[in-house]
């Protein structure tokens, strides 16, 4: 796994939920979140109010992140979710074009690994993975999703 990657390299990594931090108020430089908000539904303030929570002053969020909609949507999403943890957006920066370029050249690897799995499987997997066919294909091809990284610092304030 990516923590025990890590691990193996001497980086000090935990694996846990975005809801409930396993760290100490103010007590982490460092939060990476990849893809982790369209996971956390309509509970996306929560999620940033924990970061900010375990965040000390001056530390950092880093997300990266697909999302339905404009990257002007993207933007004012971040900047709510930001507002609402006490954090200060420092970097928006689009990856939308080369996310699409990979999703669509990455196709036929990603093809034969679902063609691959058990036929009950394949369907959800193809959505997952963006096969062509599938609704979030349609979407990407459309250019109705977009892929951002951001980076956020702590304010001074409470969380």
């Amino acid at each position: 796994s990516a923590v025990r990657y890590a691990r193996r390299r001497g980086l000090d990594v935990v694996h846990g939920s975005i809801f409930r931090l396993p760290f100490q108020d103010a007590s982490v430089d460092l939060i990476i979140a990849a893809e982790v908000l369209m996971l956390t539904g309509e509970n996306d303030e929560a999620a940033f109010k924990e970061a900010a929570r375990v965040l000390k002053p001056g530390g950092m969020l880093v997300i990266a992140e697909f999302q339905l909609g404009s990257l002007d949507t993207a933007r004012a999403r971040i900047a709510r979710l930001a507002a609402a943890g006490d954090l200060e957006p420092t970097l928006f920066h689009d990856r939308t074009e080369a996310a699409r370029r990979s999703i669509l050249e990455g196709e036929p690897e990603r093809r034969r690994l679902a063609s691959s799995l058990p036929a009950f499987m394949r369907g959800s997997v193809a959505e997952m993975l963006s096969l062509e066919g599938s609704a979030r294909h349609a979407s990407w091809t459309a250019g109705q999703r977009c892929y951002f990284i951001c980076a956020m610092r702590r304010t001074a304030g409470e969380a």
